[in-house]
């Protein structure tokens, strides 16, 4: 009816036209617009035809990948031959995938896909390649291995049969290059291993080739038999950056060549940083060397250049202490180094007279730290010990610091045993006995006397030190000490000949400083000329550690000074090469107890701890209760392998790589390449809503940018596609709130192109395959032919057609009303209208002309 409807309008607009045509091209003219109505309306509809195409399409997909025997590739091409030659009205294409070499191959209807068996991505490519609404049949030719996505799955999907055809492998012995294992990344200038792994199915002899970056690095012969093997390097890279280690055989027998290299690349980190602490300049010096030499970065000073904080800290991978005593890392320092190694950091303590229990060490929160107690056993046999405290308790010590004074004088003397003789000495502007000098067997009594110290009046420091000299210059005794505590200027007297004096008496005198007002300058001059220790401490409290830690020096405690061969009674892969058994003497140690949980390396003649080990949080310390100077260790400093035994237990209680709350790791699924990081802070908990980004050089060194998504709490995570042979070298940097947190940097290899060519087939996959898809498993000719039902049909939309026609159409019409180059039908040809002419216009036309 709308057609209709629209011939109506055309028939009477053509009818009351104002121009008026010869007859002819009004007829025509009515003819095209009719027609062009007509394509339109037909086009607006989608009017389409059908036609009749063959029976199916076959798509013969192909595997030929290297592993697949060249005999089975001829079988799977013999096969297409004959499908095309028996079923004329069969459509067949051949399709191959896992060549060596992307790219089209061959002429006419074959194509190749990429490199490797990915049976998902062929079967999605095979499907394309049927004909609209043609029934379609996969023959797959294949042994079953793939990689990538499940085609079982992929299968189902696609709702195409699928006809899988077993292949049989290569025929032949092989043997391959499995991988190359080397650490994620390693610090520059340090060995570490390379693992090339080698397989192989029958027994061979050959040789296995290992190149840096091209370089020769070593080559071993190997002999193989059926199975695996592994054949160690060990290899140091001198500067960071990134290197790609190589592992190539040769001389095997074998039947595929490009399975025989293989790569792995790793990251080079600058060199370590260790901070040696020393207790007296040059102390360290031999250990400083040793590490030096093996291209680690060392920063040696005293204690009181330590950093405080553990976050200052963490610039270093490990800290060591040698010979320092407790009392000149304080409090501060000793908590900023535990919490340093709970989050990761190392602790390597190295003994001497200053260190361990001398060093006044228990009790304190380094002591917890240590896999060692500093505990010993009373030896009545120890050289006796004669000590005289001189207590400062002038008006100034009002308050806590004299009760800090006399807590520090009970210590002291807890500490003496019974064959010590101990005397107490206060001074204001008098000296006067606390506690004459006697035995520590009624250690009772003194302790009692000690309450009886009370502040006020001036300060004569000079008359109480020439009274205990006096006193330990009568006593009997193998060794004799003074301790002088004081905060403040002392009345004038002849300190530095009445310290002469006691010198020659045999007696050591240590000086204690308490406070700015103390004259700390002459205190340290009295310690110095008399062989003793001067302490300055500005807060009081630091009083009772200080003679702590004088007592235990004084009276050797722990000390064990005789020449012994260190026993080996426990393993370390860290000096698995230096030879335990054969180690030179040492000549004194510390002696210390053993933690239930440490685990004790070496040992002392009578079994007392020299080298313990134990995890502290994240981190590692190591106790070590000898020292590295001429003292206890000469033999050991003149010892070949001294740098080699430092270097290796410091490398192995250094910070490891992820401890400080990144973990960054790199893995390679198909022809992906997978870089992941975990993310926690120094109270552990996940780095939520941070900044990742992944930047990605490939083998030709061009950078892609990517972002990292989070994944998980704490968890980032980005995927590459990794489409080329070679290395590609990833860099991982995460921002938290505008501020760079953490940079990281791995590496992947691509090796091979192919899938394994030892993996056994898999056949049941194929026939899963059939299942799943409604195909057959392993079919003949003629049973694809039968399997084929009715004729399929194909529709073909016109409305592209419809349209150019009714374009070509209302030009043809246009050109009718328009081009006046018709020659007349009328005889002659004058200027003016004829008759006959005048006589063919409407009436309406005609009224116009006359007006």
């Amino acid at each position: 009816m709308l057609l209709a409807a629209l011939f109506l309008v055309l028939l009477v607009a053509w009818r009351r036209g104002l121009v008026v045509f010869s007859p002819w091209r009004r007829v025509a003219s009515l003819a095209a617009r009719m027609l062009v109505v007509c394509c339109l309306v037909g086009a607006l509809a989608g009017l389409q035809i059908t036609r009749l195409v063959r029976r199916q399409c076959i798509v013969v997909l192909v595997d030929r990948s290297p592993r697949i025997g060249e005999l089975s590739r001829r079988s799977a091409d013999r096969f297409a031959q004959r499908l095309r030659r028996q079923a004329a009205d069969v459509a067949v294409t051949m399709l191959s995938f896992g060549e060596a070499r992307a790219g089209p191959g061959g002429e006419g209807r074959t194509g190749r896909l990429g490199e490797g068996s990915e049976l998902a991505a062929a079967l999605r490519s095979a499907a394309t390649r049927i004909e609209p609404g043609c029934p379609g049949r996969i023959v797959l030719f294949s042994d079953g291995i793939t990689g990538g996505q499940d085609p079982v799955a992929v299968a189902r999907l696609l709702g195409v049969p699928v006809f899988p055809k077993p292949l049989e492998g290569r025929a032949g012995p092989e043997v391959c290059v499995d991988r190359v294992r080397v650490p994620a990344e390693v610090p520059a200038g340090q060995p570490f291993p390379i693992d090339v792994v080698v397989r192989s199915d029958g027994a061979g002899q050959g040789a296995v080739t290992l190149l840096c970056q091209g370089r020769l690095v070593g080559r071993r012969p190997l002999r193989v038999a059926a199975g695996v093997r592994r054949v160690r390097f060990v290899h140091a890279l001198p500067a960071p950056g990134g290197a790609v280690y190589t592992a190539r055989l040769a001389d095997f027998p074998d039947t595929l060549t490009w399975n025989n290299a293989a790569s792995a690349a790793v990251i080079v980190t600058p060199p370590p940083k260790v901070l040696v602490v020393e207790s007296q300049p040059g102390s360290a010096r031999a250990l400083a060397q040793a590490l030096e030499a093996e291209r680690m970065g060392v920063a040696v000073g005293p204690a009181d250049e330590l950093p405080g904080s553990p976050d200052e800290l963490d610039q270093y991978a490990l800290v060591c202490l040698c010979n320092v005593p407790a009392q000149a890392l304080g409090p501060g320092r000793m908590d900023a180094i535990r919490r340093y190694v709970r989050r990761g950091g190392g602790l390597v303590v190295v003994g001497g007279p200053q260190a361990f229990t001398p060093g006044g060490y228990r009790g304190t929160a380094l002591e917890r730290l240590l896999p060692v107690r500093c505990q010993f056993r009373r030896k009545p046999r120890r050289r006796s010990v004669a000590m005289v405290l001189v207590i400062d308790s002038s008006g100034s010590m009002q308050g806590n610091a004299i009760r800090l004074a006399q807590e520090a004088t009970r210590r002291a003397i807890d500490l003496l045993e019974p064959q010590d003789q101990v005397g107490v000495i206060a001074f204001e502007n008098q000296s006067r006995w606390i506690s004459p000098i006697r035995p520590c067997s009624d250690r009772r009594e003194v302790l009692e006397r000690i309450d009886t110290i009370r502040a006020g009046g001036g300060t004569d420091l000079f008359s109480a030190m020439d009274k205990a000299y006096l006193a330990l210059d009568e006593a009997f005794a193998e060794r004799k000490h003074m301790i002088v505590l004081t905060d403040g200027i002392s009345h004038p007297g002849d300190f530095d000949g009445l310290v002469r004096e006691i010198g020659e008496a045999g007696i050591t005198v240590s000086t204690v400083a308490v406070g700015d007002e103390a004259a700390d300058e002459l205190l340290e001059a009295m310690a110095q000329q008399g062989g003793g220790h001067f302490y300055y401490c500005d807060d009081p409290a630091d009083v009772p550690e200080i003679f702590v830690l004088e007592t235990a020096a004084a009276t050797r405690m722990g000390i064990i000074e005789e020449p012994f061969r260190p026993r080996a009674v426990g393993f370390l892969s860290a000096l698995a090469a230096v030879g335990l058994d054969r180690l030179p003497p040492l000549l004194g140690y510390v002696e210390t107890r053993a933690e239930a949980e440490a685990q004790v390396v070496l040992a002392t003649e009578a079994g007392h701890p020299l080298l313990a080990w134990w995890r502290y949080g994240r981190g590692i310390t190591v106790a070590f209760t000898s020292d590295v100077q001429g003292r206890w260790a000469p033999a050991w400093l003149e010892w070949s392998p001294f740098t080699s035994f430092w270097t290796g237990l410091i490398r192995f209680a250094m910070r490891e790589k992820g401890t400080e709350g990144f973990a960054l790791r790199a893995s390679r699924q198909g022809r992906y390449g997978i870089i992941t990081l975990d993310a926690v802070d120094a109270e552990q908990r996940f780095v939520n809503g941070a900044e990742a980004t992944v930047a990605v050089v490939d083998p030709a060194g061009h950078t892609t940018q990517l972002a990292a998504p989070q994944v998980a709490p704490g968890r980032y995570e980005a995927r590459f596609p990794m489409t080329a042979l070679g290395a590609y070298f990833v860099e991982f940097r995460l921002a938290y709130r505008g501020r760079a947190v953490y940079m990281g940097r791995r590496g992947l290899t691509m090796d091979w192109p192919h899938d394994d060519p030892m993996q056994p087939a898999d056949y049941r996959l194929l026939r899963r395959l059939a299942e799943a898809s409604g195909g057959q498993y392993d079919p003949d000719v003629a049973t694809l032919v039968a399997k084929t039902g009715a004729r399929g049909a194909r529709s073909l939309a016109l409305w592209p057609h419809l349209l150019a026609a009714a374009a070509v159409l209302w030009a043809v019409d246009v050109g009718l009303r328009r081009v006046n180059a018709w020659p007349p039908w009328g005889k002659g040809n004058s200027k003016g209208p004829d008759v006959g002419q005048a006589s063919s216009l409407s009436p309406t036309t005609q009224k116009m002309l006359a007006r």
